[in-house]
């Protein structure tokens, strides 16, 4: 199974939200999706979902187009920030509603998932939390065993075990029936924790995207002291992404091999090398920084 995005652009009225978006995402993946908040991640989930229209380019699920296609429909299910239920829509209306849409939902582990997150099937959903909300909307997710699952801020309003839970949960799920998850999230640590590859989100196109685990490592950061002080100037040599300089202090993420890097740091003369580990966090505050960062 191969999801694909060719040349996507999609714009509303005259603002244009994704251009040039071109992506591919094997079976058996969990794909993190970052961006700053209006970078358009919510847009791209719901064009790859089929409820949006791309203006240019297409979107496909084994070489078929997905938008307009019920049977491919039926192995997509997306979870949005914010789902929407009217005011009378119990756990048991929704589980029904959606029946019709995926027959083959597994009923007993909906319930089953409905008594382990301490849900009322007959509860209504208008009165509940959004973290039961979500936990309400996870247990479908589950029952249902899409093929491509695209989650929307999927740690938004969990608790910390609740967020294991997903992360074990879509872990086993992707192992049992080798799926696509795509993740969209604030929450770069947990991003970290379950994606293997990832897309940034920035300026209405694809900035970078690969392996999680490669990428990062392609990437340093490192703190310097000085007797003196210094510039940016002072790293001209180095392939910065971004430094933050505090009078006689310097902390840098870069790209390239750092024990070759050493070398020419030391030719500096700093009186502090201290390399720090880079989590994904720093990876993306780095990509998406417009301008280095002095201070």
């Amino acid at each position: 199974m191969k999801l694909e995005l060719k040349n996507v652009k999609k714009s509303f009225d005259e603002k244009i939200v994704l251009e040039n978006i071109n992506l591919e995402i094997n079976e058996g993946a969990i794909f993190g999706l970052v961006g700053i908040n209006g970078a358009g991640k919510s847009t791209l989930l719901r064009c790859i979902s089929g409820v949006y229209a791309v203006d240019e380019g297409e979107i496909l699920l084994d070489d078929e187009k997905i938008f307009e296609n019920s049977k491919i429909k039926q192995n997509i299910f997306f979870l949005p920030d914010e789902p929407y239920s009217s005011m009378n829509v119990t756990a048991t209306s929704i589980f029904n509603f959606y029946k019709s849409y995926y027959p083959n939902i597994n009923r007993i582990l909906y319930y089953d998932l409905l008594k382990k997150f301490e849900i009322n099937p007959k509860s209504k959903i208008v009165k509940f939390s959004k973290g039961m909300k979500r936990r309400l909307y996870i247990a479908l997710a589950f029952a249902i065993k899409p093929k491509i699952l695209l989650l929307d801020e999927a740690f938004d309003g969990l608790d910390p075990l609740a967020r294991l839970e997903l992360k074990n949960g879509l872990i086993e799920l992707v192992e049992q029936n080798n799926m696509i998850v795509i993740i969209s999230s604030h929450s770069l640590r947990e991003l970290e924790d379950i994606c293997d590859s990832f897309a940034i989100l920035d300026n209405k196109q694809i900035k970078t995207t690969g392996s999680l685990e490669d990428e990062i490592d392609s990437y340093y950061k490192v703190q310097l002291a000085f007797d003196q002080k210094i510039t940016k100037d002072d790293f001209a040599n180095f392939n910065v992404i971004s430094i933050t300089i505090t009078s006689k202090f310097a902390t840098l993420v870069c790209k390239g091999n750092y024990e070759e890097d050493f070398e020419k740091f030391k030719k500096l003369n700093p009186k502090v090398i201290d390399r720090i580990e880079l989590n994904f966090e720093d990876f993306f505050i780095s990509l998406v920084n417009k301008e280095n960062v002095i201070c």
